[in-house]
């Protein structure tokens, strides 16, 4: 969606280019409100009046608080235009939103919720009424921009089944668009379920995280709005919680892996032949005047003893994955979610309750017919369901309604066998807050990621959201920062696995693997595997080379290229702290000998990517003196020299020319210090104070430069602009000046 080129404008601070592409896609969109249509011609003209305040030598004073208001509006606005493109590309989207716009015209949520409010024991005394009012209200979060004080206090003292049904809306509702009220609310429940392990918990810390991931960049704009601080929330989620949704949302991405294995494990029991022979079994067993039963299907047939045996071996498999985390239930789950009762997106949103107004035939049926109660049939969903999902539970009570009668029977008296020599939980009502165990704590948790894969694999286009399942790596959770920097290592380690396991580079390279396949002689294979290593390398595909790297013996090529080339990758990987690790350990190898230039080239530029200057500068500096082309060095000495705040030492190296760059490797890291020289005379201006010098620089740059080269001047500028505020250059100043350069290269 274009929107989201104007969202990533926005967080890049590139708003000049965001204020004119929102202008561009806002004539174009006849939906949008004259409202929003106002607030953005305002929004414009704050920003003119700003830019040109900056190139006066008088300040504003509202700078900063006008600054942050023009970043919210473009923002909100921008929603607004969010909400026009899903109503134009989701035609079940828009006819659902109409809908439910129309059915809460007459009281809207705060009626819904005060009936609910009013009625407390309607879900006992008129269930059909009370799943009516939860799916108005449910569906109105969903589909509608409805808030209120009013309905946020009131959603409070409802029971936990509306809660849960209320925190899934909410949290679809916002990884559609941003809301506000929304958000608090979301955040005010995990606030309230602090050191709780419930079904309520649950879906509010799975909530705010997600939330958090996708408005990473936005939130900071809000901060002080919010109910509580940043520090408080991050100390309300454990590390535990944070660490098991990341992951199962990880592990739901294997799902077609898993469907595969599964479909092997159990292939052989779809064979016609098996088919057949099950269909006269059951048909024998029929004509008996006995009623059927699990022994007299399975248990009597001495050919099928050994398929029995491979079941449970299939079945403790699927256990395994299970515990891990994988979604086992997919392998069936289409199949069993067919029927009116899913047509309804609202029951994809709901707790599972035996009591729901939908299942009273079926029950009914089971206790009449069969002696099973609600006990006796959560003894069986749970011996038969592996993941607590809830969606499943419903899906698999319909497939048993509809088996034949003799099946039911021998079920019936499975389970009620079960039932004697087995010590099983009670059923509770959802509508009942319940503290859980640890083991069903993390159970229930993974079995709420696997609902929202069945939302957005079944019903995603009615609810055209945002997918959870697209891991936004590298990027800090501003409610779980803390967090999110401690696990970063192991859920780095859990992506390359993912990238191994799922084979996603495998392929492409296939005339390579296979020579490498048929070579036996070890120099010659490791030639192959890091010419192979090259080739994801330029494309770009820096994990499935470093893992191709790591197979190589390192003596089995010449002097420093392995080391050389892992740093590379690991750098661009992301992961300079790894590639400084390993050329310190190259370096340090190589005594009492010197290490190369080479060496001490890649480690210098690699601190200076960390920002540790100080250690940067020294290596630098021997490489200088030592290197047969030191020249391209100067622009990387002269930063450290600024960043060190060595003022005339680094106006001596900035005024030095560079000529050799055509004389680096193409990826050389030195290359990307390229674009900085000419801005550092223009930085070391603005350090010292002199705005009306720094533009008058920078605009000469713009002049003398061409389309391609402003882009990269503008890009560079933006890579600097973290450094500069720690020498004590304001933030919103900063983004200001980056706004005048994109103002000066784009209309707008």
């Amino acid at each position: 969606m274009v929107t989201d080129d104007i969202y990533q404008l926005i967080s890049e601070h590139q708003i000049a280019s965001a204020v004119k592409l929102l202008g561009e896609q806002m004539q174009s969109h006849v939906r949008i409100p004259v409202e929003q249509r106002d607030r953005y011609h305002s929004a414009k003209r704050i920003l003119e009046t700003m830019l040109q305040y900056l190139e006066s030598p008088i300040q504003d004073p509202e700078l900063v608080t006008n600054y942050s208001y023009l970043l919210r509006t473009l923002y909100e606005v921008t929603d607004a235009l969010r909400d026009t493109e899903w109503l134009a590309q989701s035609p079940q989207y828009e006819k659902q939103a109409n809908y439910y716009s129309l059915l809460l015209d007459n009281g809207g949520l705060a009626m819904v919720v005060e009936q609910l409010t009013l009625q407390s024991n309607l879900a006992t005394v008129d269930r059909p009424r009370y799943d009516e009012l939860v799916k108005r209200l449910t569906m109105g979060l969903l589909y509608t921009q409805e808030w209120s004080d009013e309905v946020a206090s009131e959603l409070d003292q409802l029971d936990d089944y509306v809660q849960q049904a209320a925190l899934t809306a909410v949290t679809l509702a916002l990884l559609r668009s941003w809301h506000w009220g929304k958000l608090c609310w979301l955040l005010v429940k995990l606030m309230k379920t602090q050191g709780e392990q419930t079904m309520v918990r649950i879906r509010a810390v799975v909530g705010v995280l997600l939330i958090g991931e996708l408005y990473s960049s936005r939130l900071a704009l809000y901060e002080d709005q919010l109910p509580y601080t940043l520090q408080q929330i991050g100390e309300a989620i454990t590390l535990e919680e944070y660490d098991m949704i990341w992951s199962h949302r990880l592990r739901m991405k294997y799902t077609p892996q898993v469907v595969e294995y599964v479909q092997k494990l159990f292939g052989r029991f779809n064979s016609p032949e098996f088919q057949q022979r099950f269909q006269e079994i059951l048909s024998s067993t029929g004509e008996s005047e006995d009623p059927a039963t699990f022994e007299s299907v399975f248990g009597d047939e001495e050919e099928l003893m050994p398929l029995v045996d491979d079941v449970q071996e299939g079945y403790e498999a699927l256990k395994r994955l299970v515990a891990r985390g994988f979604d086992v239930n997919a392998f069936a789950t289409r199949s069993l979610l067919q029927g009116p009762f899913f047509d309804d997106e609202a029951h994809w949103l709901i707790p599972f309750d035996l009591q729901h107004s939908s299942l009273a035939a079926v029950m009914a049926q089971f206790s009449n017919e069969y002696q099973l109660g609600e006990d006796q049939i959560m003894t069986l969903l749970r011996e038969s369901i592996f993941q607590q999902v809830d969606i499943d539970f419903y899906g698999s009570i319909f497939r048993i309604s509809q088996l034949p009668g003799q099946v039911l029977q021998g079920i019936s008296q499975g389970v009620l066998a079960m039932e004697n020599v087995i010590n099983r939980t009670p059923y509770i009502r959802p509508q009942e807050r319940q503290l859980l165990e640890a083991d069903d704590y993390t159970k229930a948790l993974q079995g709420y990621i696997c609902q929202l894969a069945r939302i957005y694999t079944f019903i995603g286009a009615k609810v055209a959201a945002e997918t959870p399942f697209e891991i936004r790596f590298g990027k800090l959770n501003p409610f779980a920062q803390k967090q999110t920097e401690e696990l970063y290592d192991k859920h780095l380690d859990l992506l390359r696995a993912y990238c191994v396991q799922t084979k996603e580079y495998a392929g492409e390279q296939a005339a390579i693997q296979f020579q490498i396949m048929r070579t036996t002689e070890p120099e010659a294979r490791a030639q192959l595997m890091y010419r192979l290593a090259q080739i994801y390398y330029e494309e770009q595909k820096y994990m499935q080379a470093y893992f191709v790297m790591q197979q190589i013996p390192p003596h089995l090529l010449a002097g420093e290229t392995s080391p050389l080339f892992i740093a590379q990758i690991l750098y661009r990987m992301e992961q300079v702290g790894l590639a400084i690790t390993l050329m310190e350990k190259v370096r340090q190898q190589s005594e009492p000998e010197k290490p190369s230039l080479a060496v001490l080239r890649r480690l210098g530029t690699l601190y200076m990517k960390v920002r540790l200057y100080d250690k940067a500068l020294p290596l630098l500096l021997q490489c200088e003196f030592e290197d047969e082309h030191p020249d391209t060095l100067y622009p990387l000495i002269a930063w450290c020299l600024m960043m060190t705040q060595r003022w005339d030492e680094a106006k001596a190296y900035v005024s030095r020319p560079v000529t050799s760059y055509d004389q680096l490797d193409k990826d050389s890291l030195e290359l990307e210090y390229k674009e900085f020289a000419p801005l550092l005379p223009a930085l070391l201006t603005l350090i010292g104070g002199d705005l009306q010098g720094t533009l008058q620089a920078l605009g000469r740059l713009l002049t003398t430069a061409d389309e391609r080269e402003q882009k990269r001047l503008i890009s560079a500028y933006g890579e600097c602009m973290y450094d500069l505020q720690q020498l004590g250059v304001p933030s919103h100043l900063l983004e200001l000046i980056q706004t005048w350069l994109h103002q000066r290269i784009n209309t707008f």
